[in-house]
């Protein structure tokens, strides 16, 4: 049996608990996010967007437009990426709502980065689960990571913190793919990681720990970085820098509802 082959990859990870939204409060945020990656990198340019239903139906022929022609639509765009009510399987507003994003290295980038992909899930405010989860994710896919412009340290971090900050995320982390098959990874905790993020209501539970990369954000949330370089997961400095960071979190991570609260 041949093992799959995972692609060399970097991502950013966001969540956060239930919150009511809409079409019309998206659109401008899901933009808004697009132009400020644009502006940071033009690498994060050239976005198509992804009609989930046409989409899956059509096994992936169909449901892809490039982001430039929806914008004029882009309430109408995300209101037809309605997510579906897990017992009916029909479109329900309490589930929220999908908005995706993606390019390849056909895309007129001048990078050559394979796949580039942004996902958010928004509004999901479902009253009868014990409790919802929204999330947003950024997604570098390329064989050369390492050395893709997008994943240096200042830009990648412009980018997580752009996510973080656009859908106002509980935390958030980034972190490249050996990191998860190279250590020894607890999953979708938010301590573990080359960089983090956690808002201002959990930041004042984080004591930053001596020997990593500290800021306190404008909106009093908090960043830590194990290093300013890309990281390694065979570098044992690096890793040492986030065992640090994940150590310096554990009172956000043992919460039994880190979620709690409107707009963290």
């Amino acid at each position: 049996m041949n093992e799959l082959k995972i692609s060399p990859s970097c991502k950013v990870c966001c969540e956060w608990g239930a919150r009511a939204a809409t079409p019309e409060s998206l659109a401008p945020r899901f933009l808004g996010m697009i132009d400020q990656l644009r502006h940071i990198d033009p690498g994060f340019g050239g976005w198509d967007w992804l009609n989930r239903d046409e989409y899956i139906k059509s096994d992936g022929v169909y449901g892809v437009t490039p982001l430039i022609e929806v914008r004029p639509w882009m309430v109408e765009a995300i209101a037809e990426n309605m997510r579906r009510n897990d017992d009916t399987n029909m479109p329900d507003p309490d589930f929220g709502y999908d908005m995706s994003a993606s390019k390849n290295k056909n895309s007129g980038s001048e990078y050559n980065s394979e796949y580039t992909s942004v996902f958010i899930n928004d509004g999901d405010s479902w009253p009868y689960k014990t409790y919802a989860v929204n999330r947003a994710q950024l997604s570098i896919h390329d064989e050369h990571i390492s050395s893709n412009p997008l994943v240096s340290f200042p830009t990648f971090k412009a980018a997580m913190l752009i996510l973080a900050e656009t859908w106002e995320a509980t935390w958030a982390k980034a972190f490249p793919n050996d990191m998860v098959q190279k250590t020894d990874w607890d999953g979708m905790k938010p301590g573990w990681g080359w960089m983090v993020y956690v808002c201002p209501h959990l930041a004042k539970l984080v004591t930053p720990p001596s020997g990593v990369l500290v800021e306190r954000r404008p909106n009093g949330g908090l960043f830590l970085a194990a290093t300013d370089e890309v990281f390694d997961a065979d570098n044992p400095r690096h890793i040492a820098a986030a065992r640090l960071i994940r150590d310096a979190m554990r009172p956000v991570t043992s919460l039994e509802e880190p979620f709690a609260g409107p707009y963290l």
